[in-house]
C-alpha cells in the first residue's frame, strides 16, 4: 500500500487495488490532528466543520479499515473520535487495533446508546463517551481538555 498525495479537492487515497474509500486530508495541517472515524457522511462533515472552526486539523475515515490503513502509513493522530457502531468493527476493537500499531490518539466514542461493555472499555482506555445525536457543545470541550497524545503543541 502507498499513500497518494491529495489533489486540489483535498482528497487523497491509498494506492492499491481494492474497494476502500478515499480519505480526506485536513485542509489546515495541525501539529496535533484529530481523526474522525464515522460511517455517516453527514456526521463526518459536521464534525470536520466544527473541529476546523476550533482550529484542529482533521482526518476523516468512513470505516475502521481505512483508519487502520492510515495507521500503517504513519499518518499522525493525537485525538481520536470513533463511532462505536462502525459497520466493519466496533469502536473499541478499532481503538485496540490502532493502539497496537502505535497510534497514540486519545479516544472519544460516539454512540446512540452506551452499553455496559462500552462503559467498562472506555474507562479502561481512559476514553470519553458522547451520545448521539452529537451535541458539539459537549464534544468540543472534551476534545480540548484531552491534550495532545503525541506531545506536540496544540
Amino acid at each position: 500500500m502507498k499513500w497518494v498525495a491529495p489533489d486540489q479537492s483535498g482528497l487523497a487515497s491509498f494506492g492499491y487495488s481494492g474497494d476502500v474509500p478515499e480519505v480526506q486530508l485536513p485542509s489546515r495541517p495541525s501539529l496535533c490532528p484529530v481523526w474522525v472515524v464515522e460511517d455517516d457522511s453527514a456526521v463526518r462533515a459536521s464534525l470536520k466543520f466544527a473541529l476546523e472552526v476550533e482550529g484542529y486539523g482533521v482526518f476523516l475515515f468512513e470505516s475502521g479499515a481505512t483508519a487502520l490503513l492510515a495507521a500503517a502509513q504513519a499518518i499522525p493522530c493525537c485525538r481520536l473520535i470513533v463511532d462505536y457502531g462502525l459497520p466493519d468493527m466496533d469502536g473499541v476493537q478499532l481503538v485496540t487495533e490502532l493502539s497496537a500499531t502505535g497510534v497514540k490518539g486519545r479516544p472519544v466514542f460516539m454512540t446512540t446508546a452506551p452499553n455496559e461493555r462500552l462503559r467498562r472499555m472506555a474507562k479502561s482506555l481512559n476514553a470519553a463517551i458522547v451520545e448521539k445525536p452529537l451535541m458539539q457543545d459537549r464534544l468540543l470541550p472534551i476534545i480540548g481538555q484531552m491534550g495532545c497524545a503525541c506531545g506536540a503543541a496544540t
